[in-house]
């Protein structure tokens, strides 16, 4: 008997991608990942102490948030990756000394990841890549998506090398603990993620479809003893963050009811700056909502009563205050008074306080703030008929990002929105005499290679 087998029986574990692994304004660190959705939703149950997620040394290689603060010492910033890099590369063992951990879930993971993806593939790609000879951070941020996803891979699959787990997929150790209750969130990456980082019109899902029917199929050939899975569909790209009018104030006279701006653009990216019209969205939108009912329907017919799908777009949509006029169910009003929306998170220039709007989803627009995590998890535990009603002013107050906003944001997103405009019409950078202004420039040029979803 193996070591997964002679593990109890877990209560619960989550697979999946960024929006299950924790992933916060493009970072994963121990903070974030005991924020996850998944964890939030074993914190309502009352068996958060028992549900295991990944207890990161360091972070993931980027930490966003924590670079925002530190501008604009950008060698500083560098020479933070490159350490964080130097600690991933030498394999290190969590600190919490476990060989498996509950929450499987690794950020750029595609539909068929889940059953074929492995420590090995990871490590076979760090070697592909010659990641143990990199020497200087350049040579990390030529390679960042690539050391990311095989380096958050190998620890989260295998956290400490074990020769038993190397060739194990998520499914693969799933199906030999068998949780009685599997949380999955997948298909982000598959194309939500181009259409609303990279405002790629042009994506559908449609190709993926065969892709997402032998998950389903793998997913209810699973034991008997996991009774219950929970499968989330995916939220419309209208409704994430990172897609704003180009027209800012238009959001001043919202559209009518299922209407859409004349134009959306890319307010935040790693690189390019694209556009999409409000025709187009329309189509987006109806690709998402005809893929979710496909999904459905295939747990439906596919799931032998015990896969569930979990309404994602049902719950953004009734939080959708970017395309509708402001009311108190279309946001979250907290104890102090601030109110969160699915608007693009931005900072007030000071003197005023440093939270202006948005803030559902963190800086980049597409993965959730804490607080928005909180409200994911809420609608699996409505899904489950749990009678559970998570604490959202208690996960408020351990949003680091939404309670300590960092002050340059006023500056970063729009400085940079104006860089990547005028590069894509072929026009010198707007911005780059001031000095915050060049050191943004600077770092985000830097990042153009990271890709994290």
């Amino acid at each position: 008997m193996g070591l997964l087998e002679k593990l109890p029986q877990p209560k619960m574990m989550a697979i999946g991608d960024s929006l299950y692994n924790g992933v916060r304004s493009l970072s994963i660190n121990n903070e974030l990942a005991q924020l996850s959705a998944p964890a939030l939703v074993a914190e309502a149950l009352g068996h958060r102490s028992k549900f295991n997620c990944p207890d990161y040394g360091r972070p993931m290689l980027i930490d966003f948030e924590k670079y925002l603060h530190m501008f604009p010492k950008v060698d500083a910033i560098k020479g933070d990756l490159f350490d964080n890099f130097s600690y991933w590369i030498g394999s290190p063992k969590p600190a919490s000394g476990l060989a498996v951990f509950d929450n499987l879930s690794i950020a750029s993971t595609v539909y068929k990841d889940v059953h074929t993806r492995t420590a090995a593939i990871a490590e076979a790609e760090l070697v592909r890549i010659e990641a143990s000879h990199i020497k200087d951070v350049d040579g990390v941020i030529a390679r960042l998506g690539e050391l990311y996803f095989a380096l958050n891979t190998r620890f989260v699959l295998n956290p400490r090398g074990l020769d038993e787990l190397m060739n194990k997929t998520m499914l693969g150790i799933v199906t030999l603990r068998k949780p009685k209750v599997l949380l999955v969130n997948i298909g982000s990456n598959d194309g939500l993620w181009s259409m609303g980082f990279d405002a790629d019109g042009k994506r559908n899902y449609l190709p993926t479809r065969s892709d997402l029917d032998v998950l389903i199929d793998e997913l209810a050939a699973l034991p008997p003893e996991i009774e219950n899975i929970y499968f989330n569909g995916l939220a419309l790209p209208s409704t994430v963050a990172n897609l704003m009018p180009t027209d800012y104030y238009a959001t001043n006279d919202r559209p009518p009811p299922g209407g859409y701006y004349k134009t959306y653009e890319n307010a935040f990216s790693l690189g390019s700056y694209g556009t999409i019209d409000g025709e187009r969205m329309a189509e987006l939108d109806e690709d998402v909502r005809s893929h979710n009912a496909y999904t459905r329907d295939k747990i439906t017919k596919t799931g032998k009563g015990r896969i569930r799908f979990v309404d994602v777009a049902a719950v953004l949509e009734r939080m959708n205050a970017k395309h509708q006029p402001d009311s108190p169910t279309n946001g979250l009003r907290m104890a102090d008074g601030k109110r969160f929306t699915n608007m693009m998170l931005e900072a007030g220039p000071f003197p005023l306080p440093a939270f202006r709007s948005g803030g559902l989803q963190s800086l980049d627009g597409m993965h959730l703030s804490t607080l928005g995590y909180g409200l994911m998890a809420q609608a699996v535990l409505d899904a489950m008929a749990s009678g559970h009603v998570l604490n959202l002013e208690g996960v408020y107050q351990r949003d680091t990002l939404l309670r300590q906003l960092p002050r340059i944001w006023a500056v970063a997103l729009w400085a940079w929105r104006d860089i990547r405009r005028a590069r894509a019409n072929n026009q010198p950078d707007p911005t780059r005499a001031g000095h915050e202004e060049a050191a943004i420039s600077a770092l985000m040029d830097a990042t153009a290679h990271f890709k994290i979803s």
